[in-house]
């Protein structure tokens, strides 16, 4: 009760749950957040990268709606002479978003803000009073954006936090009913090869910071620990071919685990 009086009682602007969660987590159990790198995201850093992701989106790739835009495989194909990768479905959309270290859903969210703006400016374009851009925003949201998106994480009280602020910001847009499917995931992304197997396109976060030895048994699947192929191999043994050994004992890292995670 202290923990929360303090933190709702000083809050310097943003978000007041994140003020709370903070605090929370640094009185509560500080030796579990260094061990497991868990660190806040500043609010301009989660803007920028969100935002850089979607110019690139726009730009580079040619998708005219960004994070918001949930152009098919079949169709992006298409327009650009591509052959659709083996495995694929072409009506899968192709911009799938995850952020495989989730925390507090700080750039779940930052993405959900960006294509309501994206899709806001759209609809007021066409005419829309602001009762159909709700009612638009709710079909929208529910059937091409929330299942396109999604977070991972492993720490119970970060995940809890995220459901409650997701759910703040879908009241806060004017979302109506409930969501179909979740968008936050309690699990371990490099506990379990499986875990998420959509063609994911995006990935967007900020992940935890703690070194390994290495030969602890840390990192998962991206290891090798379980599945016998150790996809951070691809990493270690060239820098070892290169003559830098003696340096590689810094990839032995959370950071670079997800790292590795997303180039594959």
């Amino acid at each position: 009760e202290a923990v929360a009086a303090a933190a709702l009682g000083e809050l310097p602007g943003g978000d007041p749950v994140m003020h709370f969660y903070e605090q929370f987590l640094a009185a509560y159990d500080p030796r579990l957040r260094a061990a497991r790198g868990v660190f806040f995201t500043p609010e301009p850093v989660v803007t920028y990268l969100v935002e850089s992701s979607d110019a690139v989106l726009r730009g580079s790739l040619g998708l005219a709606l960004g994070l918001a835009d949930d152009t098919r495989w079949g169709a992006y194909a298409a327009a650009r002479g591509l052959a659709v990768p083996p495995g694929i479905d072409p009506s899968c959309p192709f911009v799938q978003i995850v952020d495989p270290a989730a925390g507090t859903g700080t750039f779940v969210v930052a993405v959900i803000r960006r294509a309501h703006a994206t899709m806001q400016a759209r609809w007021s374009a066409a005419g829309q009073d602001p009762t159909q851009q709700r009612t638009s925003w709710t079909a929208y949201a529910r059937e091409r954006l929330l299942p396109r998106l999604r977070g991972v994480e492993r720490m119970v009280a970060p995940w809890v936090i995220a459901n409650l602020r997701l759910a703040m910001l879908l009241e806060e847009t004017g979302f109506a009913g409930q969501v179909d499917a979740p968008v936050l995931l309690l699990g371990d992304t490099l506990g379990a090869v499986e875990l998420l197997t959509r063609p994911i396109s995006v990935v967007l976060g900020n992940p935890p910071y703690g070194r390994e030895a290495p030969g602890s048994a840390g990192g998962g699947w991206i290891r090798g620990t379980g599945v016998g192929w150790a996809p951070l191999a691809d990493f270690v043994e060239p820098a070892r071919q290169a003559g830098a050994g003696a340096h590689v004992k810094n990839l032995y890292n959370l950071y670079v685990y997800f790292w590795r995670w997303a180039c594959w």
